[in-house]
């Protein structure tokens, strides 16, 4: 795991290739074939010095060895999302064959040898002839094949779990935009409930602000004509009383006399002078007479 991170850093990140001993020893190598730190003509396989392409290998693990650290190194650099830009113009399987290659042959020496990696780097240079007889990389060789196959399959498990756990987290993701988006949307119904409720509350002030006037004038005009009922009904029980008093109307009868009756009921006897009591019994015995006998009494010409 310490490898591959190492590789990813070291094919990602610039700086930390510009730090790599295994890096500057290859960049010294460029410079000894005339090429410098351009990467141009390394880009095009035919421009390219041969003694470049032949230091590429790593060491006496030959070109078989070669096959198969291309082979693990497409398994754990991903070719689809590897930015290239830090090696640029290089391509990555360039990039690959050109300096990962050796730089993981340097490393796996460092480790055979126990030196530090620019004493590798040195050895595996020395090694490269004896490599290619020790370890050729022959057609038919069916460890080869199976090698490339196993890495192969491995890296085809490793693509289909990273797809897998992509999906799984772009799933999460959508869920969980899913759930603040609803809850966005519970926030947002709950602000125009409230504001609906306030707007419904102001509108119903205000037209109980309109209808207060109106009401108002309504208990007033009430207010009076139910201070004013019980006199009407005073004054209709008192016209009752002085019909009673007056009884039937007598024809020819002048209107001071039919008003003498309402006087009559007004003033109780005790309060009457002897003149009024008086009068009031000469108008009761006239009311006691028929008509017909008062006519004729009233009229002396006439023949009983």
């Amino acid at each position: 795991m310490a490898l591959k991170q190492n590789i990813m850093n070291i094919t990602t990140d610039g700086a930390a290739r510009e730090r790599d001993p295994v890096y500057l020893c290859f960049l010294k190598m460029l410079q000894d074939a005339g090429l410098g730190k351009n990467f141009v003509k390394l880009a095009k396989g035919s421009s390219a010095p041969t003694q470049v392409y032949l230091n590429a290998r790593p060491g006496y693990y030959g070109s078989k060895g070669a096959a198969i650290i291309e082979s693990t190194l497409m398994c754990i650099v991903d070719l689809e999302r590897t930015p290239t830009e830090s090696f640029a113009p290089l391509t990555l399987s360039r990039f690959t064959r050109y300096f990962l290659v050796p730089f993981i042959g340097a490393h796996l020496i460092s480790q055979d040898l126990k030196c530090a990696p620019e004493v590798a780097f040195g050895e595996m240079l020395e090694s490269v002839d004896a490599g290619d007889t020790l370890h050729p990389a022959e057609d038919g060789d069916e460890d080869l094949e199976d090698i490339m196959k196993a890495n192969m399959d491995a890296r085809r498990r490793e693509r289909t779990a990273e797809i897998a756990e992509r999906r799984q987290a772009e799933a999460k993701a959508e869920e969980a935009l899913q759930i603040e988006n609803s809850q966005k949307m519970a926030v947002r119904s709950k602000a125009q409930r409230k504001r609906a409720t306030e707007i419904a509350a102001q509108r119903q002030a205000e037209a109980q602000a309109q209808q207060a006037p109106q009401i108002e004038a309504q208990k007033s005009t009430e207010t009076a004509g139910t201070a004013s009922e019980p006199t009407r009904v005073s004054l209709h029980r008192a016209a009752k009383g002085v019909k009673k008093v007056a009884g039937p109307s007598v024809s020819g009868t002048s209107k001071e006399d039919a008003k003498e009756p309402e006087l009559v009921q007004k003033s109780s006897p005790e309060a009457r002078g002897p003149d009024e009591r008086r009068a009031a019994s000469d108008a009761e015995s006239t009311n006691s007479v028929p008509p017909r006998l008062r006519y004729r009494k009233t009229s002396p010409g006439r023949h009983q």
